[in-house]
């Protein structure tokens, strides 16, 4: 997530040289470009920490810092 960003609730992914934009709203990428696997993992953590990835998009709107979000265990 990025301070002056704009559009919905939303992450960016970052794989080598693959990038993305993962919504919250509706759990989808914007591009695709990553590989299928790789996608399942972001979706899957998405689910599971999904409170945290709102409260997280609020803190950076208000120019806080978010904080970490901790991996799937």
């Amino acid at each position: 997530m990025y301070f002056e960003d704009h559009g919905g609730p939303h992450f960016h992914v970052i794989d080598g040289r693959r990038r993305d934009k993962f919504y919250l709203e509706t759990m989808e990428f914007e591009y695709d470009r990553l590989q299928q696997r790789k996608q399942r993992e972001i979706l899957r953590w998405a689910r599971v920490r999904e409170a945290e990835l709102h409260r997280a998009w609020q803190l950076v709107m208000d120019h806080k810092d978010p904080g970490r979000i901790a991996p799937l265990d």
